[in-house]
């Protein structure tokens, strides 16, 4: 088990974070108990990337960004957080009414 639920960057991370052993011996847990999380993070390749996993929007636990990004490049990439999205009451409004207003003229 990783940090994150979603764990397509590791088509972007080097290939040891994404390949096993088959070889490797089973290692047996108590039916009750938890699965532990691995708090392993991985190391990217060199950029261009699938997806820009740096924006707050993936909110990707297991990278080290520091290894790939500047400091100035993490600041760019927090720009697009946009916090104001779960409380932008007019993405929820409907425009319907206003919209045939508009193609009415």
């Amino acid at each position: 088990k990783r940090l994150d639920d979603n764990l397509m960057y590791l088509r972007d991370a080097l290939p040891e974070y994404s390949t096993f052993d088959f070889d490797m011996q089973p290692v047996h847990y108590e039916i009750t108990g938890d699965v532990p999380v691995s708090q392993l993070k991985v190391k990217m390749k060199p950029k261009p990337w699938s997806k820009r996993w740096e924006r707050p929007k993936f909110n990707i636990r297991g990278i080290r960004f520091d290894l790939c990004l500047t400091p100035e490049m993490m600041e760019h990439a927090q720009k697009w957080a946009e916090p104001w999205r779960p409380y932008d009451m007019l993405k929820e409004y409907d425009t319907s009414r206003l919209e045939e207003q508009i193609f009415k003229e």
